[in-house]
């Protein structure tokens, strides 16, 4: 597992999310986390990722803002 100094953890409501696309967990587990620009421009990571905390999954979409990330984690084949 990678640790990077400096990522910041933001709780979304659960309104904001819907459940894990791989787990099905509901939302209250999840995080938003903004990659530092440092890493992630060296590592070629979009800098925000909105990870599900289901202890098995750690399933995570990357965007390259808070909303870009949220609108991928929401989209599903049956809504674009």
């Amino acid at each position: 597992k990678k640790r990077w100094k400096g990522l910041t953890h933001f709780r979304f409501d659960e309104k904001d999310l819907k459940p894990c696309p791989k787990c099905g967990r509901r939302p209250g587990e999840f995080s938003i986390r903004h990659i530092p620009e440092h890493i992630a421009t060296k590592s070629g990571l979009k800098p925000y990722a909105v990870c599900c905390g289901g202890e098995n999954c750690r399933f995570y979409i990357m965007g390259d803002t808070e909303d870009d990330a949220v609108a991928a984690w929401n989209r599903r084949t049956d809504n674009g």
